[in-house]
């Protein structure tokens, strides 16, 4: 999606990022997963990484791994997951007590489409 359609956010940096607000899971911290379940959502992203609001603390460097929910049925006819390993470039503390904005910076990305809905309505 080009970011003149949604907005840009105010910033230096090479690859522009999209104030886009997508359903966020965060499956490994440090290498371990990550068992506690908030409702977390990216608040920019870019092909190189993204920003989000999360209540616990993550030091810069630290390795992560998350998924974000790009499209959903059944606005769509499938919905497309962004899987990546990541890591923190920067953690700040962010207007609610006890979180911390972070930005990670993606280092392996992939993509799944779940077709469930799609196959359900081509079948006889």
């Amino acid at each position: 999606m080009p970011t003149h359609t949604v907005g840009r956010a105010s910033e230096r940096r090479v690859y522009a990022r999209a104030r886009l607000s997508f359903p966020l899971r965060l499956e490994r911290v440090a290498g371990l997963r990550h068992t506690q379940r908030y409702f977390l959502q990216t608040a920019n992203i870019s092909s190189s990484g993204l920003f989000f609001l999360v209540p616990l603390r993550i030091e810069a460097g630290t390795p992560i791994e998350l998924e974000v929910e790009l499209i959903t049925q059944p606005i769509a006819r499938a919905t497309v997951h962004l899987s990546a390993a990541a890591h923190v470039v920067r953690a700040e503390p962010a207007e609610k007590v006890g979180w911390f904005g972070v930005a990670a910076a993606f280092d392996d990305i992939s993509y799944r489409r779940d077709e469930s809905l799609l196959e359900r309505s081509s079948s006889p």
